[in-house]
């Protein structure tokens, strides 16, 4: 519960970070798209972790804040292209390991069910993800064989 807590965080606030530094249109709506889905997902994981005596932690974990700090810098094309990358496909994907490991292994019956409905959200995020950094990174590649 405490790595998905983590996880939902950082989302959070890499989205907030791409509504504000992202050069495309499509990347901007991505963070929004993430601030207002992972929020979500962090109320209802808080609401279940209250249920269970279990304290979940207020920011994101060391890993994610490096990924933040590297990301705070950049700007433009460089933001958009380092963000879909490491946040949209690289933590989407250890998100849905983790999401998956949850539903095989837990024995808690409700924290499987928050798996299993978080689960097709996170996979419809990572597909959109790889969509906006493949058209990014193949629009780069026109654009620079003229």
């Amino acid at each position: 519960m405490r790595d998905l807590a983590q996880a939902n965080l950082a989302e959070i606030e890499t989205g907030r970070m791409a509504q504000e530094k992202a050069a495309s249109d499509q990347v901007r709506q991505f963070g929004a798209q993430m601030v207002e889905d992972h929020r979500k997902a962090l109320t209802e994981l808080q609401t279940l972790a209250t249920t269970k005596n279990v304290e979940l932690p207020s920011e994101p974990d060391a890993k994610h804040k490096l990924i933040a700090a590297g990301l705070k810098p950049l700007s433009g094309d460089t933001f958009d292209k380092q963000y879909m990358r490491m946040v949209g496909i690289n933590d989407h994907k250890q998100t849905l390991e983790k999401l998956q490991r949850v539903q095989r292994e837990t024995g808690d019956s409700d924290l499987r069910a928050y798996a299993a409905k978080t689960i097709p959200v996170v996979q419809k995020h990572l597909a959109h993800a790889q969509g906006i950094h493949g058209a990014h990174d193949s629009g780069k590649k026109r654009g620079n064989a003229k």
